[in-house]
């Protein structure tokens, strides 16, 4: 996915296709994305998935060449790992269970999860199967402007049976870099 020449201003973004070796614009998607913040952008077999600043989804669906926007609240970041997706919200991890369709706590985490900040956000994704969280923690020496981004490592594991749920165990956190 890719940006376009200066002449080409009708189309906001062109997609590359390795088989043809071209460009092809995307169709526009409309104001609502004109005028939102990219905060995350992933690829899956033919759409392309964007999630904004105001934590809308959208999608386009090369195919069908058109945009769909998804309005849920999925919490500060998601990620799908082994086929389960996971949220982190509200200083809590949490994962979709397909089969009662609805978002239900990773449990082991809690006391852990009340020291990631939100103050300037969380993000989640998936590192070998595992889940990473990695986070902005407090200052060092507040008064030098410095923050400390963390990260954590948490082995998952999916008890199924009678109560189906998915268990977190931290392997690893600490201070990946202090940055002015």
């Amino acid at each position: 996915m890719g940006g376009c020449k200066g002449d080409e201003s009708t189309f906001s973004a062109e997609v590359f296709d390795p088989k043809t070796q071209t460009w092809e614009p995307l169709p526009d998607p409309g104001v609502e994305l004109w005028f939102s913040l990219i905060k995350k952008l992933e690829t899956k077999s033919g759409i392309f998935l964007l999630r904004s600043n105001n934590n809308n989804f959208f999608f386009i669906l090369l195919k069908k060449c058109r945009w769909e926007v998804y309005r849920a609240n999925f919490g500060e970041s998601i990620s799908k790992i082994a086929e389960v997706w996971y949220s982190y919200d509200q200083r809590e991890c949490w994962w979709y269970d397909t089969k009662c369709r609805k978002w239900r706590l990773v449990r082991g985490l809690t006391e852990h999860c009340r020291h990631f900040s939100r103050e300037l956000g969380v993000e989640i994704g998936s590192y070998g199967g595992k889940l990473v969280i990695f986070w902005v923690g407090p200052a060092l020496y507040p008064f030098l402007g410095t923050s400390r981004i963390w990260c954590a490592v948490i082995l998952l594991k999916k008890h199924c049976g009678r109560y189906n749920e998915v268990w977190g165990q931290v392997e690893w956190a600490d201070i990946m870099l202090t940055a002015p």
